[in-house]
């Protein structure tokens, strides 16, 4: 039992590492395309 423990860890290790970075490129773009609407919006209210 406690010789696969480790390599159980590592596998899920490595899936949670790659869903996260999944995960944080969708937020990355997801921020980028709210951040760009909202200067237009600031922008446009101001002008």
């Amino acid at each position: 039992m406690t010789a696969t423990l480790p390599t159980l860890n590592w596998d899920l290790l490595k899936d949670v590492e790659e869903g996260t970075e999944q995960y944080g490129k969708a937020v990355f773009h997801i921020n980028m395309v709210f951040i760009q609407h909202s200067i237009r919006w600031a922008l446009e209210r101001h002008v």
